[in-house]
């Protein structure tokens, strides 16, 4: 098969952005007048992402772990320390972990983590150990790592409506809450929706309104950086965190001062070492030139998804298309025993697909980038045996270069699913 597209308008796109970047935060770096290679641009853009972090450190002095002479306003952060083991996080959260300008509340606090699964990790320890809750209601549909986490501090329960409502934003239809009784706590992984959504914005500004209490969860790699997997970066945002109910103490622990839910969070941060390191907080969070650039990159992800979506479901009746206009996620041939020999069968296959075919598609356990990427994990099936689900990740390409190459997209869904 020959190449269908050579991706020209990508590249000049891409390397626009780039040049967005690059003047934004770094000046004197160089960059190529051309670009025509995917390769290539991962490297270049995961270069200038790094040396963008690492210039950016320079001006926060030594010792880092001294809360004074931390820079009151670092690339449109205000950096609120508590304690070195216990988390740095935003003094304006709702601007830097959500872009809502001009709703800053002191309502809201965020604490910085070393990825998602950690925030997520920590919430549910921190809730588990403080009132003892075991009812949750959860999506039909989880990341296999969040049914994990629920599993283990036995919280993945069927039944009705209790005490703690989960949504996962990676879930094939998820739906934020229109009511949070007073007893009740809501948690939302927004991992996957996308920074500045107008739905997850309008249920924060009425959870901090009506006063429920609320738990935001987020990784930062993904669709906040975009595109580039250079860094680990995970945050937790509580709204309305006074609101929260006192711990439960533990009678065999000698507290020093009273429990609260945020001394609790905290502590569990610290314990399980989940706090985020000064260096890993990048720039990104605070600029608005980047949250622009985050904008159009998803306007233009959603238009590409729904032109997938038109080509392929009437062709691919079983196919999963997500609420977040990101993945697409279909049932294989093989047996959860198998992902090893998955892996490297279709890590060939999309390695022949690039450098045949020129079509930017790779192998990746994360999503967000400029090229698609291709993932598995482990599913049960209704017979019982452990099966493999595939999911897709739409990468962000020019409108007119993906449709030069959407006639390949039903036989690469094809070659994944099958041995």
């Amino acid at each position: 098969m020959s190449r269908i597209s050579n991706f020209k308008n990508t590249f000049e796109m891409k390397l626009l952005e780039l040049k967005e970047i690059r003047d934004e935060f770094l000046p004197y770096f160089e960059l190529p007048e051309k670009l025509d290679n995917h390769d290539v641009l991962i490297s270049i853009k995961n270069s200038l992402y790094r040396h963008i972090q690492s210039d950016s450190f320079k001006k926060i002095k030594f010792p880092v772990t001294n809360v004074g002479i931390l820079p009151q306003d670092w690339y449109g952060i205000k950096l609120n320390y508590f304690y070195a083991r216990q988390s740095i996080g935003p003094l304006n959260p709702l601007k830097v972990i959500f872009a809502i300008d001009g709703a800053e509340s002191e309502n809201a606090s965020t604490y910085f983590t070393t990825c998602c699964q950690s925030a997520n990790w920590s919430v549910l320890y921190t809730i588990w150990k403080s009132y003892a809750l075991n009812m949750f209601e959860n999506p039909n549909e989880k990341f296999f790592e969040t049914a994990m986490i629920l599993r283990h501090f036995n919280l993945e329960q069927n039944g009705e409506i209790d005490n703690v409502v989960y949504v996962d934003s990676s879930s094939e239809t998820y739906e934020f809450p229109t009511k949070i009784l007073e007893e009740q706590i809501c948690i939302v992984d927004t991992t996957c929706t996308h920074k500045g959504n107008k739905e997850l914005n309008d249920f924060i500004i009425k959870s901090l309104k009506m006063n429920w209490k609320v738990i935001l969860t987020r990784s930062h790699l993904k669709l906040d950086s975009l595109g580039a997997e250079y860094c680990q970066l995970g945050s937790i945002t509580v709204l309305n965190e006074d609101l929260f109910p006192e711990p439960k103490n533990d009678p065999n622990f000698n507290y020093m001062e009273p429990q609260t839910f945020k001394s609790a969070l905290k502590n569990a941060i610290s314990s399980h070492s989940y706090f985020a390191r000064i260096d890993m907080i990048y720039p990104f969070l605070g600029s608005s030139k980047i949250n622009t650039l985050i904008n159009k990159k998803e306007k233009r992800l959603y238009s590409n998804y729904q032109a997938i979506k038109n080509e392929l479901v009437n062709k691919n009746s079983d196919l999963i298309f997500h609420k977040n206009h990101i993945f697409i996620t279909f049932e294989t041939e093989y047996v959860s025993s198998e992902l090893t020999d998955f892996i490297i069968s279709k890590n060939k296959f999309l390695k022949n697909m690039r450098e045949k075919i020129g079509f930017p598609i790779y192998y990746s356990d994360s999503f967000g980038f400029d090229f698609c990427s291709v993932t598995a994990y482990s599913v049960k099936r209704k017979e019982g045996v452990g099966g493999l689900l595939c999911r897709l990740s739409i990468g962000d390409l020019d409108e007119k270069d993906l449709n030069e190459s959407m006639s390949l997209l039903p036989m690469i869904i094809k070659k994944l699913r099958f041995k």
